[in-house]
């Protein structure tokens, strides 16, 4: 392979546009394994064998087959490696679209209790909302929704 200088994984591949989804996906992402850079090292071996398998002739630049088998587990390899990213990709896609659909409920919820002139119906709304707020975690409810005075 010579003294060749390959760029840094995290150089191969680019980072995601949107932000992760929850305090427990940027835990996992800010953990030990930086996803990203992990992705990149996997890419670059799989062109090393791809290289290997069908090196391209400086000449040429044409790519010879050198053995078929290695060239084979290259390709499983790349795809295994795009589908881990989709997957990865359609997990905070799907999360961040459950933020929404709770903030969602969470918040026709807290209009009805305001609207609400009947005390026994704002108490099982109050209840409703409370228990949403224990389900979902005190920091994805807007406290702003928990009040029960009249805005009219």
């Amino acid at each position: 392979m010579g003294g060749a200088v390959l760029p840094a994984p995290a150089a191969l591949v680019a980072r995601p546009a949107q932000a992760p989804a929850s305090a427990a996906m940027v835990e996992l992402l800010s953990g030990d394994i930086d996803f990203c850079s992990e992705i990149g090292v996997m890419k670059m071996a799989c062109d090393l064998l791809l290289e290997y398998s069908a090196p391209t002739d400086p000449a040429t630049g044409v790519r010879r087959m050198r053995n078929p088998l290695m060239l084979i587990q290259s390709t499983r390899l790349r795809n295994g490696l795009l589908d881990l990213w989709v997957r990865h990709q359609a997990t905070i896609w799907n999360a961040e679209r459950m933020q929404e659909f709770q903030s969602k409920v969470v918040q026709a919820i807290g209009s009805a209790l305001r609207d609400s002139r009947d005390d026994g119906e704002r108490v099982v709304i109050g209840r409703i909302l409370g228990a949403l707020r224990g389900a979902l975690g005190d920091h994805q409810v807007d406290t702003a929704l928990l009040d029960t005075r009249s805005t009219a």
